[in-house]
């Protein structure tokens, strides 16, 4: 039976559902015991030392530690976690967390079945947003991103179920889903709650002004207005999270200050991705960075395809409208617009904040993307995109986005050939290396800068309250005046092209035992 030209049963939905869940665990996995993982992202270890601070201090605005800026939800959910499950809290972020990103493509399965009909492309288009290299990678590292995803997912769904029978329960629903939103990031919720009412106007503007060309327009009107009183409600809850939270009020200034300077910020531009500083050590950089790319140079084009396909066939070629079609113009229109402008805040601006939403928001647009594309092809069953998603031959499209998506969340081929970084042997040398150190010290690396940082992230996560701190990692082009070299990373990068810098006429100060897993040399 030829899958892709087939009905798809119920049974067998559900199997390949499962079968969909089941690779999104592995993969999951797979991330979670590769060498690099939580040391190399700065975010989770900063979510993970404000958990810390939170139980440590009792406090939901820790007067000691570290505090994430743009909200509290996450870091309150995963610590009733942790207290619950009795799993200390670095093991929850480590073990347990990436593994909870499945509930992302679960509720996936809620968002692309309400607007979309027929099972195949449900399913397609579920596998699409797993394996995208961006909302992998989102979803499944130490923060508050997969909770971030989801809940944008779920209040688009409740959303379309409103609208579709005007039932007052889906509203009902949605509030909790808002404030969740609200206080786990506080910036994301915003643009996602702009996102919703303005898809609203768009819907009522259309009813109102063009009502004989709507197809299937019920006889009575939708009472909308219960939805602008949400809006109005979460901007209200917005500003007493922000006032109330004293990292967030303080963001909030930074924001404002940036964008109310923007014009004298115009030399500075930035283009954030996952790991930008890593990609120096591939030994075939074109090749990987081509492999890592191709999902968005692919999934991102066709949506604007079919964006521009809806367009003409309601403007140009005059075609009757749908309401199903005011939506989905209305969805991917709105979350576009709301991506272009936050590139050109970055672009322009890049004051602290650019980086964040370009990197954030262009996350959110693929969900959206992707339900354009099914729509596309579920509307239009002669075009060329629903031919390439009954064609077998995607199977192997898909097999090359998982390969980039796999490449991109771990790094890899960058620092393979090991599993999880923070064995015990290396934390005891942490604790070794501070105790040994009569004064503060600025190590550094050599000429790899992946190297430091990395031994500065471990080095904070699992010291993150020292207050006499001895060891301070730096850069190599500062200078400094000691050296760190790991066996372990020189086993690492024994077959990259990559040397740690020659240390000739240099006195050896500390060496860690028989271990040889710190060496410091003095000038």
């Amino acid at each position: 039976m030829d899958l892709y030209r087939s009905k798809i049963s119920r049974k067998l939905f559900i199997k390949l559902f499962i079968i969909i869940i089941s690779l999104s665990v592995l993969m999951r996995a797979y991330y979670m015991l590769r060498y690099n993982f939580l040391v190399l992202d700065n975010d989770a270890i900063g979510i993970t030392k404000t958990i810390a601070s939170i139980e440590l201090s009792g406090r939901i605005h820790p007067d000691i530690g570290y505090i994430y800026s743009n909200g509290f939800g996450y870091q309150l959910y995963s610590l009733t976690a942790s207290l619950l499950s009795n799993i200390p809290v670095l093991n929850y972020q480590l073990c347990v967390r990436p593994l909870l990103g499945t509930v992302t493509p679960i509720v996936s399965f809620l968002f692309f079945s309400t607007y979309l009909k027929e099972r195949r492309i449900v399913l397609v288009s579920i596998l699409l947003l797993l394996v995208s290299p961006i909302i992998l990678f989102e979803t499944t590292r130490a923060s508050h991103m997969f909770m971030d995803i989801s809940f944008l997912l779920l209040s688009f769904y409740l959303l379309k179920k409103y609208l579709d029978c005007n039932n007052k329960q889906w509203l009902l629903l949605l509030i909790p889903v808002l404030i969740c939103l609200g206080i786990t990031n506080i910036f994301m919720a915003l643009i996602i709650n702009i996102g919703l009412a303005v898809t609203i106007l768009v819907k009522n503007y259309s009813e109102k002004y063009f009502p004989s060309k709507i197809t299937d327009i019920k006889g009575e009107k939708s009472d909308h207005n219960n939805i602008f009183l949400i809006f109005i409600m979460f901007i209200i809850l917005s500003f007493v999270s922000i006032y109330t939270h004293p990292v967030m009020f303080s963001m909030s200034m930074h924001v404002l200050d940036t964008i109310i300077s923007i014009g004298s910020s115009l030399s500075s531009i930035s283009t954030p991705v996952a790991y930008t500083y890593v990609t120096s050590a591939w030994k075939s950089p074109l090749l990987y960075w081509t492999v890592i790319v191709i999902y968005n140079i692919t999934i991102l084009p066709l949506s604007l395809i079919s964006f521009t396909y809806l367009l003409y066939n309601i403007f140009i070629k005059k075609n009757p409208i749908s309401t199903e079609k005011i939506s989905m113009i209305a969805v991917f229109g709105i979350m576009g617009l709301l991506v272009v402008v936050s590139i050109i805040i970055d672009f322009i601006g890049a004051g602290g904040i650019g980086s964040n939403l370009q990197l954030r928001i262009t996350t959110l647009i693929i969900p959206f993307s992707i339900v354009i594309i099914g729509f596309h092809s579920q509307l239009d069953p002669v075009s060329l995109i629903h031919k390439i998603f009954y064609n077998n031959s995607v199977i192997f499209i898909f097999l090359l986005f998982i390969i980039g998506s796999m490449l991109y969340i771990t790094a890899d081929p960058l620092v393979s050939n090991s599993w999880r970084y923070t064995n015990s042997n290396e934390i005891n040398s942490m604790y070794w290396l501070e105790n040994q150190l009569d004064e503060q010290m600025t190590v550094w690396e050599g000429d790899n800068i992946v190297t430091g940082s990395r031994y500065a992230m471990a080095y904070d996560l699992f010291m993150p309250f020292s207050s006499d701190r001895k060891l301070i990692f730096v850069p190599a082009s500062m200078e400094p005046k000691y050296y760190l070299i790991s066996k372990i990373t020189s086993d690492h990068y024994a077959d990259s092209e990559i040397s740690i810098a020659s240390l000739k006429y240099f006195d050896l100060i500390f060496e860690n035992g028989d271990s040889k897993y710190f060496t410091i040399f003095k000038k």
